[in-house]
């Protein structure tokens, strides 16, 4: 059986799982470099066992566009209306969904996302929490950084260039075109006090190291996707 390594040692894979998984992949990989000119490269390597991929969202392709950043399984936080549909809602749980009631505080969401973070597998939160407009990112939801500190884990902010025309919001169908994705150095929280080693849980989160991990990781976001953007047009 295929072994994969986390924060906490090593953890059988679930077989069909992680290969259907990796299947899906490789085919959003072949339409990303083929259909939607996707480049992309890494700032640093990405940290071993668990982190928190947090990519600026413009369209609804950079679901697609991440994956290509490592071979490792992405489980993806996604709004709960797209797992209502009973088969592909399975499926995409299968793959590692996690689906998420944005109109209310979803503590489901918040103990699954905790758990996958505890067995070592990355896992995607879009910090503006849904597809934004424009260049400038801002306000954005304190999620990504929450999750970070809760569970001891690193953030890797991604900037992502072009989707926004490739598949802009309200058009039912993307097009063919350029994208480009960077990947900046984690960005690893403060851990608290008395902690002796980066397995050491909390279940007491300060708002204050929230906000200021949310403060820099705003930042960065920023610096990416205004690097990806002059990469894109270069």
């Amino acid at each position: 059986m295929t072994q994969l390594q986390g924060a906490s040692g090593y953890l059988p894979e679930r077989d069909w799982q992680h290969r259907a998984y990796r299947v899906v992949r490789f085919l959003v990989e072949r339409v990303s470099l083929g259909i939607f000119g996707l480049k992309f490269e890494l700032e640093d390597e990405l940290p071993l066992g668990s982190f928190v991929l947090a990519p600026v969202h413009r369209s609804n392709i950079d679901s697609l566009l991440v994956a290509s950043l490592t071979k490792r399984r992405l489980c993806y936080i996604g709004k709960e209306t797209v797992f209502k549909f009973p088969v592909f809602g399975r499926f995409l749980r299968a793959l590692g969904g996690i689906p998420l009631n944005r109109d209310a505080a979803d503590r489901d969401a918040l103990k699954k996302s905790v758990e996958v973070l505890g067995t070592g597998e990355p896992l995607v939160v879009f910090p503006e929490g849904q597809r934004r407009f424009g260049d400038k990112v801002f306000d954005l939801h304190e999620g990504a950084a929450y999750l970070a500190i809760r569970a001891n884990v690193p953030i890797v902010p991604v900037g992502i260039a072009g989707t926004e025309k490739i598949w802009p919001k309200g058009r039912k169908f993307p097009l063919p075109g350029k994208s480009y994705v960077i990947a900046g150095p984690a960005l690893f929280p403060d851990l608290p006090e008395g902690a002796k080693d980066t397995e050491k849980r909390t279940k007491t989160v300060s708002r204050r190291a929230v906000s200021e991990l949310n403060s820099k990781l705003e930042a960065e976001l920023q610096r990416l996707f205004d690097k990806a953007q002059g990469k894109l047009e270069s």
